[in-house]
Parts: structure tokens; C-alpha cells; sequence
């Protein structure tokens, strides 16, 4: 077991934590598959890929610090895939405004 991965899988219970008290802020991208939210100096992008989900990490000049799947995750979490894919689906809704999209919808029916 990876102390790297562990401290991946730390990362990831932290951001879909934060994500679902809305204290991240999660940005679509080019590709319709692929979220992002970024620091000062580090970008964090969750994909789905195939039938998986990927943490990327990247630096200000967009070279890769880290990449991993659900798969690599499952010897430290048995349920990182259903941690990933629950965060790729709170991101997503994060990035393309689904809350507010519904709370006017909402507002507008009365």
C-alpha cells in the first residue's frame, strides 16, 4: 500500500466533503467528461473514463503531478468507486449550475 495513495484517497473524501457543503468551486472543461477546480498553484480535474473514475492533478503549467483511477484506490478504500463517481457527480452538478438552475425554476412555477 502507497502512502501516496492514501494520501490521494485522504484528498478525495476531503474534496467530495467540501463539494457537498459547496466549498468548492468546480469548472466545466473543453472535454464534456472532465471537471476542475484549481489553488494558487495546483489544478484538480475528475474525470470518467470508460467505465471508471480519475483524480488528476496538475501543476500551473499543466505537467502532471498525479494521476489515478478508482481501480488503484480500491486496496486502501474498498468503496472508491462509489466515493468517485459520487464526487464526479457533485462536481459536475457544481460546475454546470444545476442547484441554482433549479431553485429559479422553482421560483418562476410559484
Amino acid at each position: 500500500m502507497s502512502m501516496t495513495n492514501t494520501k490521494i484517497n485522504d484528498l478525495i473524501v476531503r474534496l467530495h466533503q467540501k463539494t457537498e457543503k459547496n466549498k468548492v468551486d468546480w469548472e466545466t472543461t473543453a472535454s464534456s467528461n472532465r471537471y476542475l477546480t484549481s489553488s494558487a498553484e495546483y489544478s484538480i480535474i475528475i474525470s470518467e473514463e470508460g467505465e471508471d473514475f480519475f483524480l488528476t492533478i496538475t501543476d500551473n503549467w499543466d505537467d502532471l503531478i498525479e494521476s489515478i483511477g478508482d481501480p488503484e484506490l480500491k486496496e486502501i478504500n474498498p468503496d472508491a468507486f462509489n466515493l468517485m463517481k459520487s464526487l464526479y457527480s457533485l462536481a459536475r452538478r457544481n460546475a454546470r449550475g444545476v442547484d441554482k438552475a433549479i431553485d429559479e425554476i422553482l421560483d418562476s412555477l410559484g
